[in-house]
């Protein structure tokens, strides 16, 4: 399957698919980053993949008319709508076409085509994904990805990182960005299909120093690493979303994260750190519960906790759980853990405009469950 995905690439490649990076794919609820899509879009920076824009369909108007071969790509290949085989004969052969249908790569029904994974160009990147939210094989890029990769960034490790570890790899982003600065990485998914998929990624990308294979956290660990990162599932959910893994993040939404927090000091060398991006809900505006539960685990503990403050939020779909836990919101955290002489926990606050954007946003989320309510309408779990 590998050269199967090797001949899509170059021929998506051939035909500009890096510039799809540029094209917001995410409406917003409000204005947001909206200087930085512009900038992006237009001037081509930085990627804006998976960002959210209110002006969102006039951005796809604009790439529409600028790049119609591209936006047609982009429909096929990342939104997996499906095509004529007229389309699909310009980039591929009749036995290439053949191979993918063989193989499960494209799907064939009603005489129309589409892929059964979803390509992803970011930077110099090309990744595969699997885009069906709902199925056993989904293997995600998304918007948590990029923001994760984003703060990661910033904290500057440096090069001298000799092992690394990433919990819940996915289709792999994470982990192929920090193989470009430590001896090695070990990617590791509780989804057998994610880890296939971090696998072709890694070769796609000519990255060789990452091994992935099957953990559910640390189970099958057994070493020590100067970084650990994860972006665990963390969605406040109904017990009857116990089997999606990639949302259901356990009891208060936080299980999962928990127990990755709980081996931090077993699995940490001496120098060791860890960044986390998880939620925590918080119950009747004021009990932090991802935050007491950390200060309980680490009090005795020789090290220090940083928690960064990202967004606030509410998933309206789950609205009657959070009634039912008396949460009234939750906030996004990247944590920070490393070795210290004590025991010490620190939360970095928004600034003071994104607070306020973020408060707006709670309020018109509010209105949103209200609205649901006023019209009887159910909230599908």
């Amino acid at each position: 399957m590998l050269q199967h995905f090797k001949i899509i690439k170059e021929r998506l490649e051939k035909n500009g698919y890096n510039k799809l990076q540029y094209l917001p794919t995410r409406k917003s609820l409000a204005i947001g980053r909206e200087f930085y899509v512009f900038k992006s879009f237009f001037y081509q920076k930085a990627p804006c993949l998976f960002h959210s824009s209110r002006f969102y369909r006039l951005y796809h108007f604009v790439f529409k008319k600028r790049y119609p071969r591209l936006y047609g790509l982009y429909r096929i290949c990342f939104i997996n709508e499906p095509i004529g085989k007229d389309f699909l004969l310009t980039l591929f052969s009749t036995d290439e076409m053949n191979d993918f249908i063989k193989n499960g790569i494209i799907n064939c029904k009603d005489g129309k085509y589409s892929f059964n994974f979803r390509f992803v160009p970011y930077e110099g990147f090309f990744l595969v994904a699997k885009s069906d939210m709902e199925g056993p094989e989904y293997a995600h890029v998304n918007y948590d990805s990029v923001t994760f990769l984003e703060f990661l960034r910033k904290m500057h490790f440096g090069r001298d990182l000799a092992r690394v570890l990433e919990i819940g790899c996915g289709a792999g982003l994470i982990s192929i960005e920090i193989a470009k600065i430590a001896d090695s990485v070990d990617a590791v998914d509780i989804n057998s299909h994610a880890v296939k998929t971090m696998d072709i990624n890694a070769k796609l990308n000519n990255i060789y120093n990452i091994t992935s294979f099957f953990s559910d956290c640390y189970d099958n660990i057994k070493e020590k690493y100067d970084l650990i990162v994860s972006d665990p599932p963390f969605e406040l959910m109904p017990e009857e979303g116990r089997d999606v893994l990639h949302r259901y993040g356990g009891f208060l939404g936080m299980e999962i994260a928990l127990t990755i927090f709980a081996g931090l000091d077993q699995h940490l060398t001496d120098k060791g750190e860890a960044v986390i991006f998880t939620n925590s809900y918080i119950k009747n505006f004021t009990t932090n519960t991802l935050r007491d539960a950390l200060y309980d685990m680490f009090r005795d503990k020789k090290l220090a906790l940083t928690l960064y403050t990202l967004s606030y939020q509410i998933t309206p779909e789950f609205y009657p759980v959070y009634r039912k836990n008396n949460i009234t919101h939750s906030i996004g955290y990247f944590i920070h853990v490393k070795r210290a002489n004590n025991f010490k926990m620190d939360i970095v606050p928004l600034n003071f405009l994104d607070e306020i954007k973020e408060v707006l946003r709670l309020f018109y989320l509010y209105i949103l469950i209200f609205f649901k309510w006023l019209g009887k309408e159910r909230v599908k779990f």
